[in-house]
């Protein structure tokens, strides 16, 4: 689990001097509140913690541009980047696409002949392809039932 992995990168970071700790100790801080909150803990749920954190990052960026302070948005920058190093590669567009397409031709041979799709649908598909990528983009699996129906 990345906990551990986090860890390790404190020990190093806490040596080396390099003025990473706080953050990683952040990263830590959240995953194990999530760990601890009941939901059953897997790599989708530690990249759901992650984007989120970096989600966050992004508004307090912007924020402090607004008013100005450029050295706090440096920060959060500096911080954002080392968040995003443990958030494991996504899909592309395209895969997610594919891979949609895909799941509601196996979807749809499981229903009687003749069966027409409709956004009912959404629901089980949805399911199907987050089974595959827990971080798929909603839109693009919406999108691609749309043009299908």
């Amino acid at each position: 689990m990345l906990i551990n992995e986090i860890d390790n990168y404190i020990a190093n970071a806490m040596k080396a001097k390099d003025g990473t700790v706080e953050t990683l100790k952040l990263i830590k801080a959240e995953l194990v509140n999530e760990q601890k909150s009941g939901k059953p803990y897997d790599e989708a749920l530690e990249a759901k913690v992650l984007m989120k954190m970096v989600a966050q990052h992004v508004d307090s960026i912007v924020i402090f541009k607004n008013c100005g302070r450029e050295d706090l948005a440096e920060k959060e920058e500096k911080e954002m980047e080392i968040i995003k190093n443990f958030i494991p590669e996504q899909p592309t567009d395209e895969e997610i696409s594919e891979f949609t397409s895909a799941a509601i031709s196996a979807y749809i041979l499981t229903k009687e002949a003749g069966y027409k799709l409709s956004m009912k649908d959404m629901g089980p598909l949805m399911k199907i392809v987050k089974e595959k990528y827990p971080n798929a983009n909603g839109n693009i699996v919406k999108k691609t039932l749309q043009t299908l129906i």
